[in-house]
This record gives C-alpha cells, sequence and structure tokens, in this order.
C-alpha cells in the first residue's frame, strides 16, 4: 500500500476485534456524557431533606401547640 489506494483505511476507522469495547468503527467514542442524572439525584435529595424538616417543624409546633 502506497498511500495513493483507494482501499487504505482511514485512521481511526480500523475493524475492532469483536471485544466491543471500542466503538463502531473501532475508533474512540467522543465524550457526550452529561451529569443531568447527578443534578436530578441532588434536586431530589434537596427536596426530601426540605419536605422532612418541614414536616418535623409542623409536628413540634403542633406538639406546642396542643400542651
Amino acid at each position: 500500500n502506497d498511500g495513493k489506494g483507494g482501499d487504505q483505511t482511514p485512521p481511526g476507522t480500523e475493524p475492532t476485534n469483536g471485544s466491543g469495547t471500542d466503538g463502531p468503527a473501532g475508533g474512540l467514542l467522543p465524550d457526550t456524557a452529561t451529569s443531568m442524572y447527578s443534578i436530578l439525584l441532588a434536586g431530589f435529595l434537596i427536596s426530601a431533606l426540605g419536605t422532612a424538616l418541614y414536616l418535623h417543624q409542623r409536628r413540634k409546633q403542633n406538639r406546642a401547640n396542643e400542651a
């Protein structure tokens, strides 16, 4: 292969060995991950904590009003 022929494989597109660890064309996959689920989890935890604190304060206030 002298680099002038049409059968040369472009860099990064070599076939994989079947292990499935590389992308479909054999190259590395682009970094497309987002932190959306981490932010969603953090928001849910903050909401749950706020709700728990609100209920705790409300119960505490009701007990003080009954006495």
